[in-house]
């Protein structure tokens, strides 16, 4: 810490400085830069210690008065504080959202969030079978026997996509064609193939929010065809799984846009003193969790790009000012790496490699 402060008062620190510590400390870097912010502030070079705030009965009603809205109850807690100087320190927002995500049962958040039949069915008296929620995913998302007519190319749809097309355009049927005598090749449930491309001509904002969304479709393609336990399968020595590379991109969408530029955000896998956290699915979360989890920060992303100009400016996780230019960036830079790995642990698990089907 000496040594950081040393290159901070010399302007000379970087973000490669503060990360190689991290790395030789075993921590992570959000971890080292509150021990940086609290070493400038009062000079203090000792270890800044983790808040580990405990969700109380008390603190139970407050996201059931505020329907599981978790900035609201950090909103009254604050106040709180202001109005009674003895009442208890307030925890962080992150430190809150992990002490809900530890304390509160999956029943009780599903609860908080869609009320109290979607509590129940997290009750285990009456709870049903372990299989039978993968069995209605795997039913709905069978292959249809049929190839559809998608852009020039055949492709088998799933059951859902097939329903939810013919009950918005029942003209659909005169664009099926029977395959019969052979196997029909799949195609993705989760997501179209990388079918996008950047506009050789196109504005800076378009051409960035593309090139990012080819990246996040190749991410679900590269689930496409692959059971619960080869998506959950570490099939590197660190640890590295399909599952947990979206898990990880979900999060960190989430906290590029939505934290960087003030909006709010579902309890995040981060944890200053597990590093990892939010690159391992837990025993409880399903593949189709995880993926719903996907697709709703990318639908929060999109908001923040469609409402902000490219120019904005937010506040990153680490204090410093970054714009939405930057962020998009960035997040363009973080998909793709994480693709690249997807890329190996997908040929690890079934030799398929590509960005898209080839025949």
């Amino acid at each position: 810490m000496p040594r950081l402060l040393d290159l901070d008062g010399r302007g000379e620190l970087t973000a490669a400085h503060v990360r190689l510590v991290a790395q030789a400390l075993g921590k992570s870097e959000r971890t080292m830069w509150r021990w940086l912010a609290a070493a400038r502030q009062d000079h203090r070079l000792a270890r800044v210690e983790s808040s580990h705030f405990t969700v109380t009965t008390e603190v139970r009603r407050l996201p059931a008065l505020w329907g599981g809205n978790a900035s609201r109850v950090h909103a009254e807690l604050m106040q709180r504080a202001a109005d009674d100087p003895d009442a208890p320190a307030v925890p962080s927002l992150s430190t809150l959202h992990r002490a809900i995500r530890r304390d509160l049962t999956r029943g009780e958040q599903a609860g908080l969030k869609s009320g109290e039949a979607a509590r129940r069915a997290h009750d285990v008296f009456g709870q049903r079978s372990a299989t039978h929620r993968n069995a209605v995913w795997e039913g709905d998302h069978k292959h249809v026997p049929v190839e559809v007519d998608v852009d020039g190319e055949l492709a088998t749809p799933c059951r859902r996509r097939l329903a939810r097309a013919a009950a918005v355009a029942p003209s659909v049927t005169g664009t099926i064609s029977m395959s019969l005598g052979r196997t029909a090749r799949k195609s993705s449930c989760y997501s179209p193939q990388m079918t996008q491309h950047v506009p050789a001509t196109g504005g800076e904002k378009e051409s960035l929010r593309i090139s990012l969304d080819r990246h996040r479709d190749v991410v679900l393609w590269k689930l496409q065809g692959l059971d619960e336990d080869q998506l959950r399968r570490q099939m590197t020595p660190s640890g590295t799984s399909l599952l947990g590379l979206v898990k990880h991109l979900a999060a960190t969408e989430y906290g590029w846009f939505s934290e960087t530029f003030g909006r709010e955000t579902e309890p995040l896998p981060f944890d200053d003193d597990d590093p990892e956290a939010d690159l391992r699915p837990t025993p409880s979360e399903t593949a189709a969790e995880i993926v719903a989890f996907y697709g709703r920060a990318r639908a929060a992303s999109d908001k923040v790009i469609d409402e902000l100009e490219i120019d904005s400016l937010g506040t990153a996780w680490h204090g410093e000012s970054v714009s939405l230019r930057w962020t998009l960036i960035h997040m363009i830079e973080e998909t793709a790496r994480h693709v690249g790995h997807m890329d190996i642990v997908r040929e690890l698990l079934d030799g398929r490699t590509g960005d898209h089907p080839r025949d």
